[in-house]
């Protein structure tokens, strides 16, 4: 409803001459709750500047305050804030990188993100980055994803990562991913209870007529 609402320019105006005040101070840096509001009206009321001004706001942090406002900002700017996201995993700096990758892990959705998961899924040796891309790739859910997450199953030597792999191939192919979930070569305890655990399940509550 709120992109439906409409404002006087008036309104609009002042946003804008707060924007460029905060713009220049140390709140760019220190954001409030309160610039995040003024971001989010931005967003409705003056889109571009909206999302110039989020990227503004997207910096390294551990302020839990700032990173949930900035997922919440992410999320209701879809594709653009999903991009801004997967920046942020792509950051030198993996404390910032595993943050995002935990975003994306329940809240990536776009199937535009899906080269840039996989590469990174390639490109990491991070056991958490990895585990939360895997789950990226099962929340989104194409078909297309089923290659690369059965290569980590036959060539990971992690058993937390092959888990993860093992749970998400059981989503991704439902009963027709029994065969193959049989034929996997486990490493370790986890990845083992995870096979049999996913076997068992799609067994019971999936058949030929009702794959997923």
């Amino acid at each position: 409803g709120e992109s439906k609402a409409t404002f006087d320019k008036e309104q609009i105006t002042k946003e804008l001459q707060l924007y460029n005040e905060v713009k220049n101070s140390n709140l760019i840096n220190k954001p409030t709750n309160t610039v995040f509001a003024l971001c989010h009206n931005l967003l409705i009321h003056s889109p571009e500047k909206g999302k110039e001004f989020l990227k503004l706001l997207n910096k390294p942090t551990e302020d839990k305050e700032i990173i949930g406002n900035l997922f919440t900002e992410l999320i209701f700017t879809g594709e653009y804030g999903e991009q801004i996201a997967l920046d942020n995993l792509e950051s030198n700096n993996i404390v910032w990188s595993q943050t995002w990758a935990g975003y994306l892990s329940s809240l990536a959705v776009y199937e535009s993100s899906i080269p840039r998961i996989e590469k990174m899924l390639q490109q990491t040796n991070d056991t958490e980055i990895k585990q939360d891309l895997i789950g990226a790739l099962m929340y989104i859910s194409n078909p297309k994803s089923i290659e690369i997450v059965k290569q980590i199953i036959e060539t990971t030597k992690n058993d937390e990562v092959q888990t993860k792999a093992i749970f998400a191939i059981a989503e991704l192919t439902g009963y027709d991913g029994i065969k193959y979930l049989e034929s996997i070569k486990t490493v370790g305890e986890k990845s083992k209870e995870e096979k049999k655990s996913s076997i068992d399940w799609l067994k019971k509550e999936t058949s030929s007529k009702n794959k997923y």
